[in-house]
């Protein structure tokens, strides 16, 4: 959230970069930089006070990374989850450490709705078709439709027409 504010409080004044850390640290550069026009000095003490929390945090978020990649290499469960196609160390250290017991689980399908994957959904004409599980879930089922079973109308026995409902 930090580096998204950071963005976009810098492209308010015009100043646009691209997504990643690498691309926000250029624009630390430009708040550190007194000598840059583009940025007024009220916003410049402003985005300062968000530069400053930024720091920390990313050495922070650095150490921990490093410590979960240490943890995943000495963990052979972890490894070879890494080797499934779309699963890197960060996320195979997760399931190594959050599913101490796969057999609690009935079937693959039952692990994958545990961790909230679904099938991403592609219909076409009525007809549902289901593809690899995404992270995105569906749009929430419509409900069902309401019955339209009413009651019927009563009928006059003098004229054979319908009475209006009252």
């Amino acid at each position: 959230m930090l580096i998204n504010s950071i963005r976009s409080h810098m492209a308010e004044f015009g100043i646009v970069a691209l997504i990643g850390v690498p691309q926000v640290k250029k624009l630390l550069r430009i708040i550190v930089d007194t000598d840059d026009a583009r940025l007024p000095s009220l916003a410049r003490i402003c985005l300062e006070s968000l530069a400053r929390q930024f720091l920390p945090l990313h050495n922070e978020i650095n150490v921990a990374e490093k410590r979960i990649h240490a943890w995943h290499l000495s963990n052979e469960v972890s490894r070879r989850l890494e080797t499934t196609p779309g699963i890197g160390p960060i996320t195979a250290s997760a399931l190594a450490a959050s599913i101490t017991d796969p057999e609690v689980f009935k079937s693959g399908c039952e692990l994958v709705a545990w961790i909230g994957l679904v099938p991403r959904q592609t219909s076409t004409g009525g007809k549902q078709r289901f593809s690899t599980p995404t992270s995105i879930s569906p749009t929430p089922p419509t409900p069902p439709a309401r019955p339209t079973t009413r009651r019927p109308r009563p009928v006059s026995r003098a004229t054979g027409c319908c009475v209006p409902r009252p």
